[in-house]
């Protein structure tokens, strides 16, 4: 009935919104680290989960060791240690940093950040259909559109082209999904594309 639990607050670095935290149990007390595009990581305790009271040096872990963004954290307390993991960079370009604390409050980032990289990026293949510019009116009918694999679009791509795709079963694509997420593994439509019958 109290929902939200936790807001932004007015006038302060988390006014546009909270979001993404991680709560421990210490004793009597619940401390919650969260998330505001502040950016930051804030903190604050609570004696029930429900009523909290926010820090008041929030945020308290402002950016990383290249001076990114932070956010998304997941803290545990190992003995008398807190250790978190937390996002630094956008979505683009995360990576995973970490960092200690006595107090859950005055985080001390560890040298070798970050701990984790994103991967090499792997190599896509093409989808099994591709609209390119200038097939307007191109129609593909009673087909099964399967084990494509491409970086934007595993089984049909459309780049802005008007056509039909009638009468297929499009199944078991795969797409990378883009720097973005934009991805579509079955299909990725970028135009007016009309589907008929099809699964």
């Amino acid at each position: 009935a109290n929902n939200p639990v936790l807001s932004g607050t007015a006038g302060m670095w988390d006014e546009r919104d909270v979001s993404w935290s991680t709560v421990l149990k210490n004793g009597n007390t619940y401390e919650m680290w969260y998330t505001s595009s502040g950016p930051g990581i804030g903190f604050a305790t609570s004696p029930d989960g429900i009523q909290w009271t926010k820090h008041p040096g929030n945020p308290v872990l402002s950016q990383s060791w290249d001076g990114r963004e932070v956010g998304l954290p997941t803290v545990l307390l190992d003995g008398s240690t807190y250790k978190m993991w937390f996002r630094a960079g956008g979505w683009g370009d995360g990576e995973i940093g970490y960092a200690e604390s006595a107090d859950g409050v005055n985080w001390t980032l560890h040298p070798n950040n970050p701990v984790l990289i994103p991967g090499a990026p792997t190599q896509w293949g093409e989808p099994v259909v591709r609209f390119v510019g200038g097939s307007d009116g191109a129609v593909i009918d009673g087909f099964t559109i399967t084990g494509g694999s491409g970086e934007l679009a595993g089984g049909i791509e459309s780049e802005g082209t008007a056509v039909i795709i009638r009468r297929c079963l499009i199944e078991d694509n795969l797409a990378g999904g883009f720097p973005d997420h934009s991805a579509g593994g079955g299909i990725a439509l970028f135009g007016p594309v009309t589907i008929e019958d099809s699964r």
